[in-house]
């Protein structure tokens, strides 16, 4: 229940956000990409099911305040590397981010999102997709990182959780993966 708490009640602090969007974007930010107006595309990645299951139930819980969506999803290795062997020829590009615990890095490739998906996975690595205005990114940041360190104080290894702006990547991801439920 603390940690519902901890989640939920910071869903009201973030109301005042809106005022970026009207703002410039600094010169030195990402290119724009076509992207829906101010929306993230989340991809918490582990092998673990009841880890992702819980990032689930805690998401569907919060985000209708935030104009959000989530849905699961599940891949196995193999049917990934097909996936990371075209984007690499393809030399596609990766404009988002990804953490892993509190260490965060622009890939720049979609081949090496792919391949991160797939690494550490013995059978099938499973996928939770977020999709949430951006007032609502810093809460799913932060239910990653509390569920994060829940989950390691547990002995889970820490996971991924990929994120970008643009529509097209997102596409590719989830045209990678199956979805569940």
């Amino acid at each position: 229940m603390g940690l519902r708490e901890a989640l939920f009640g910071r869903r009201t602090a973030p109301a005042p956000s809106p005022a970026p969007p009207a703002a410039p974007s600094p010169a030195g930010g990402p290119p724009a990409e076509p992207a829906g107006p101010g929306e993230t595309h989340f991809f918490i990645c582990s092998p673990n099911e009841s880890l992702i299951a819980a990032h689930d139930e805690v998401l569907k819980a919060g985000l209708p305040a935030y104009g959000g969506t989530a849905e699961r999803y599940s891949c196995c290795g193999s049917d990934l590397e097909e996936r990371e062997h075209q984007a690499k020829a393809a030399d596609m590009p990766f404009s988002g981010v990804s953490r892993m615990g509190s260490s965060e890095k622009s890939p720049g490739k979609m081949a090496d999102v792919l391949s991160s998906i797939r690494v550490g996975s013995i059978g099938d690595t499973h996928v939770e997709h977020v999709k949430v205005k951006d007032s609502g990114a810093p809460w799913v940041r932060t239910v990653y990182e509390t569920l994060l360190k829940e989950g390691m104080s547990q002995g889970i290894l820490p996971y991924y959780m990929h994120e970008t702006k643009d529509d097209g990547e997102a596409r590719y991801l989830l045209d990678s993966l199956r979805r569940v439920m």
